[in-house]
């Protein structure tokens, strides 16, 4: 557990994975915070980033609900564009080979965690107090119509560091994503357990 800035050396990991972080990172650390990902990374090694990111390539880059939010659930939030992410993790060096939009998905998702928080009301304030509860009771509806109507979306990227200034292997085809085995691919980690970062 530590500040993913912190993290030393170099070549040391097959697969990154990063949910829900960059939002937290600001606009201006992007580069930074894409740079840092790519530099521990193996070659052939795959960085999953699955975040939230805006409709408008123009903006607002800001959580919709405004001050509400960025006082009571994300204080400091930004949202990029996904043209940001991808420009971003193409200048730290990775290839992005697939992405994945799951926006009609993450409104179901909010609308259930919605239901379910009314469902275990009482059990919920006593966990967490009522004014917590009150804060997640706007939030998590206001979040699942913003997703709904298109204004947010949550995009899964799927990118590989090059080997030997090649591009990396990888799967012909998205068929692994449904299968429980781990996909074969060229890359020289055959035969040695992988090495995971979650951020």
């Amino acid at each position: 557990m530590q500040d993913y800035r912190d993290l030393a050396g170099q070549s040391c990991f097959d697969r990154i994975v990063s949910v829900g972080m960059y939002e937290h990172v600001g606009l201006r650390r992007l580069a930074e915070y894409f740079a840092v990902i790519a530099r521990p990374l193996r070659p052939g090694g795959v960085l999953l980033n699955h975040g939230v990111v805006i409709a408008d390539p123009n903006g607002p880059h800001a959580l919709p609900g405004g001050e509400f939010i960025d006082r009571r659930v994300f204080p400091g939030g930004e949202l990029p564009h996904l043209s940001q992410v991808l420009k971003e993790i193409a200048l730290s060096g990775l290839e992005v080979v697939d992405v994945e939009d799951l926006r009609p998905h993450y409104a179901r998702t909010l609308s259930l965690w919605s239901q379910r928080l009314e469902a275990r009301r009482v059990e919920a304030m006593a966990l967490a107090g009522a004014e917590r509860y009150r804060i997640w009771r706007v939030y998590l509806p206001g979040m699942a119509l913003a997703f709904d109507a298109g204004w947010l979306s949550i995009a899964q990227v799927i990118a590989y560091k090059p080997s030997a200034g090649r591009p990396a292997a990888r799967p012909w085809t998205r068929e692994y994503q449904y299968s429980r085995e781990a996909p074969a691919l060229a890359t020289g980690l055959a035969g040695r357990p992988a090495k995971r970062l979650q951020l």
